[in-house]
């Protein structure tokens, strides 16, 4: 097991004896710079906002100090008080984190937790909470603020909460999740300690409001290159006292660490993650940077600073980079029909001894190369598994179990395994497709290279994404251009004929297909995921397809795309290698094919359709004669407006008349008729036009008005002509002028 380099548990105020014999008992003797910089101020009532690359140890930052907090209470909580609330985006991170909690809560006296995720009846949740209760609750949003919504009163008590941990900040942030945490965080206590842990912390600055912190201490852990080779010499037990002066002069002094004062009084300032010690020379060579950012708090303590870098990668040299300086992070150009073959090719190459994670855009593509990969040649003796969202509980859980026991492989994954876990002996994470949002890109790779291993990543990116690589770097991440795989050509023809061999590979290869075009409309990066980029073409035939979908950005090209063509079969005539699932398409066709049938068979005489037309008129009068009883009961003001909408709205359909008239699309009879206007003339002009003697833009004779409508026709002629001209909203206070046909 790999050890960080940071000071000892035994050196860390805050923690007690129990939690020293649980972290040896697990196996860690030394903390990380995050857990080193975070577990005094939480455990000792501050709220933190901790931004620290993936795999430097955040887990138990946050475990330790909510475990240490319960233990202090100077009056135990009973059974259904909650004392701890901690809150991840996904599920299996929250299995994660409760697994490393419960051996910290045996410890304690009375203590004791539930796990709150999806997948399972909430009402279940709920009859355990009245039966046990729990005093620390550790879950996802949705399912945690369901079931304190389903809870009767004094089931779930949090009137005494200490600590709220948000892990994964800035995605528990996100819009999607604001419902779901307001209805948490509405009935807790203000006076309490409020956490924030992830690796892109810095993307939801705004929303640190939102999460009830005050006065929070920002804890940055930035990772820099070592430029000499990590020593065993022991690293100071302590982080550095950051004085309130305006300026101050860094030692010269080449076995002395350079002290930066901050300018803004609040500010923390912690190492990186690492397994090495480093000794005072290297540790003045520039191996670590003192990163002070506004908005934190100084960390008062007393002591040198501490320094602890990570093992030197390919990546090094990069200083503040936001991932592991033991990860080398790699960019490969292809066409999207070639990402099959160079995906193919790295498996052969690499997960016959090594374990690996491979990162799809959408669910579709994660089936559809799920089920084609064990298909294809070279690929036997490779174990493929396959996790994404979409997947039930249960089945998600003995996916994850079964590649982390694994000693090689690969994983074909989701956003849904970018955050938080800890696999184990991961060597590899290969990104088929970017995700759609940048600050996973870190997280996916984030899964490797974790607690100071080495690992290695690898991103397959398209001719017209290449300036993705610049937009990573000046977030700080590192990536390097590597070689391009040897592709066996016939792996296309391969893919189009299990297609045509089986609906199923058919049928999730248009899923895959639509379901990709859609997720990389909603790329955040639009500059440089621009759709009218996307070879469809390419795509279409690196996904096995054989008809293109009708969709909008298919219709576009008419049927036809560059670099695709449609195959000699008949989409209609595959079947399903699957002969139950065969059995029971051919038994559905059957019942379409008798419903169309009937339905053509059904009489259609004109009694039929007269005693139709008959019950909607008669259903219309009474939908009008109940709007007329209504408006009557309703109060003289209420009448008012609602004659007055009917005004305006018959102003708007003589508008619409008029200027009909005037294109020619309506005869001036219409507007006479409209208007009250009658002469034999013009009923003579209108019957002919009805016939198809006379058209409907012959001209007519002059019109006469008759005695009772000729001041309403004009008076609405000039309303009409001053609307027209000031294309405003017309009034309704001429009531004179409304028609009385």
């Amino acid at each position: 097991m790999a050890t960080a380099s940071g000071p000892p548990f035994e050196d860390i105020s805050g923690i007690s004896e129990t939690s020293l014999e649980v972290l040896k008992a697990m196996g860690f003797e030394r903390a990380t710079p995050v857990q080193a910089a975070t577990i005094p101020l939480l455990a000792g009532n501050k709220d933190v906002a901790v931004d620290a690359c993936t795999g430097s140890g955040k887990t138990l930052a946050f475990v330790i100090p909510v475990v240490e907090k319960l233990k202090k209470l100077e009056q135990r909580l009973k059974a259904h008080q909650v004392g701890a609330i901690i809150v991840s985006p996904t599920r299996e991170l929250a299995k994660q984190i409760y697994g490393v909690a419960e051996p910290f809560l045996k410890r304690v006296a009375n203590a004791t937790g539930m796990l709150l995720v999806g997948g399972s009846d909430p009402l279940v949740d709920v009859a355990a909470l009245k039966r046990d209760g729990a005093n620390v609750l550790v879950g996802t949003p949705g399912r945690i603020s369901d079931v304190m919504r389903r809870c009767p009163p004094g089931v779930l008590d949090v009137r005494r909460l200490e600590v709220l941990i948000l892990d994964e900040a800035d995605r528990l942030l996100d819009m999607g999740f604001q419902a779901q945490l307001d209805a948490i965080m509405a009935p807790l206590p203000k006076q309490r300690r409020t956490g924030l842990f992830s690796a892109t912390q810095t993307e939801a600055v705004k929303a640190l409001a939102r999460a009830g912190l005050r006065n929070p201490f920002r804890v940055n852990v930035a990772v820099t290159a070592n430029r000499q080779p990590p020593q065993t010499s022991l690293p100071h037990s302590s982080l550095t006292q950051a004085p309130h002066a305006s300026a101050a002069t860094p030692s010269s002094s080449a076995a002395e660490p350079q002290t930066s004062i901050p300018t803004d009084p609040k500010a923390v300032t912690s190492g990186n993650a690492q397994n090495e010690p480093r000794t005072d020379a290297s540790r003045a060579a520039g191996s670590q940077q003192s990163v002070i950012e506004p908005g934190s708090q100084p960390l008062p303590s007393s002591g040198p600073p501490v320094d602890m870098g990570m093992v030197g990668g390919s990546n090094a040299g990069q200083p503040g980079q936001r991932t592991p300086s033991g990860l080398s992070i790699e960019w490969l150009e292809c066409e999207a029909d070639q990402k099959l073959g160079q995906l193919i090719a790295f498996l052969q190459a690499h997960c016959r001894q090594e374990k690996a994670i491979v990162y799809f855009l959408t669910c579709a593509c994660v089936d559809l190369h799920a089920a084609v990969l064990g298909r294809l040649q070279g690929l036997q003796g490779i174990h493929v598994n396959a996790l994404h969202g979409r997947m039930k509980q249960a089945a998600r859980e003995f996916t994850l179990a079964s590649f982390a026991a694994l000693p090689s492989g690969c994983l074909l994954a989701t956003d849904v395994a970018a955050r938080g876990l800890d696999i184990p002996d991961v060597h590899w994470v290969v990104q088929v497709d970017m995700p759609q949002d940048p600050s996973a890109f870190v997280h996916r790779v984030g899964r490797t290279a974790r607690l100071g291993r080495s690992g290695r990543a690898l991103a397959l990116l398209l001719p017209s994404e290449t300036s993705y690589v610049d937009f990573l770097r000046l977030r700080k991440v590192p990536m390097q251009q590597a070689q391009s795989y040897a592709v066996d050509p016939s792996l296309l023809a391969q893919l189009r004929r299990a297609a045509e061999e089986d609906r199923d590979i058919m049928e999730k290869g248009v899923k895959a297909f639509v379901s990709y075009v859609r997720g990389y409309r909603e790329h955040h990066c639009r500059f440089i995921f621009r759709m009218a980029d996307l070879p469809l073409g390419r795509l279409a035939t690196s996904l096995g397809l054989l008809r293109l979908p009708a969709m909008p950005e298919v219709r576009k090209a008419r049927g036809s795309l560059p670099h695709f063509s449609q195959s000699d079969v008949d989409p209609a005539s595959v079947k399903f290698k699957d002969k139950a699932r065969e059995k029971q398409r051919q038994r559905a066709l059957k019942q379409q094919q008798a419903g169309r049938l009937a339905s053509s068979k059904e009489p259609h005489s004109a009694e039929a359709l007269q005693q139709s037309q008959q019950a909607a008129a008669a259903e219309k009068q009474q939908l009008q004669a109940a709007a007329a009883a209504e408006e009557n009961r309703l109060p003289a003001a209420k009448r008012r407006m609602l004659e007055l909408r009917q005004d305006h709205d018959e102003l708007r359909d003589d508008y619409r008349l008029l200027k009909k008239v005037k294109k020619g699309r309506a005869s001036e009879a219409d507007w006479d008729e409209a208007m009250g206007a009658t002469t034999a003339a013009t009923q003579d002009v209108k019957d002919a036009a009805k016939i198809g003697k006379v058209g409907s833009k012959a001209a007519l004779p002059a019109v006469v008005f008759t005695s009772k409508s000729r001041e309403a026709g004009r008076a609405r002629l000039r309303q009409v002509q001053v609307l027209r001209k000031s294309n405003a909203r017309p009034s309704s206070k001429l009531r004179g002028a409304k028609l009385k046909r």
